[in-house]
């Protein structure tokens, strides 16, 4: 595998890079992966983010993602995590907020934000929006009932 890895076979690489890790072995871990991330490749940067991450190497896990995340997508999910998962939440709920549109980072905003108000609560508990024409909910939301008063009675996450 190390000899496939050194011919730029990237799933080897990756694999050997998670290896050298293992056993303590960062300089060499990092020296695999620096042919990839050198070309610009997300896939590779992501690898050697996750990996400076585990190692506690966090503002540079930080530092190698911001220039990807800037393009959006995956990057910037992967970004936006890794700023919450250190204490920046208010930081990536602003970019993800300018990538609403996207399925993936909606769906990141709204994993983030659920961490940051510290609940568990799922989206058939919020409150739904009312439909006078014809009386009913948006599909998965429970109707409201007069114990709940306004909003969707709750069965769990």
């Amino acid at each position: 595998m190390e000899f496939q890895a050194g011919r730029g076979e990237w799933f080897c690489a990756r694999e050997w890079t998670r290896l050298f890790g293992d056993q303590g072995r960062q300089a060499e871990a990092l020296e695999m992966l620096a042919p990839y991330v050198a070309t610009g490749w997300w896939p590779a940067a992501w690898a050697q983010g996750e990996l400076l991450e585990s190692w506690g190497r966090t503002e540079e896990a930080i530092a190698l993602a911001r220039p990807y995340a800037e393009v959006g997508g995956t990057a910037l999910e992967f970004f936006a995590r890794l700023l919450t998962r250190h204490g920046r939440q208010d930081k990536a709920v602003v970019l993800l907020s300018a990538g609403i549109e996207d399925r993936l980072l909606a769906t990141a905003l709204v994993d983030i934000t659920r961490r940051r108000a510290g609940t568990r609560t799922s989206p058939r508990c919020w409150p739904s929006v009312s439909r006078p024409s014809t009386g009913a909910t948006p599909r998965g939301v429970a109707a409201a009932s007069p114990r709940h008063g306004n909003r969707p009675a709750c069965r769990g996450p």
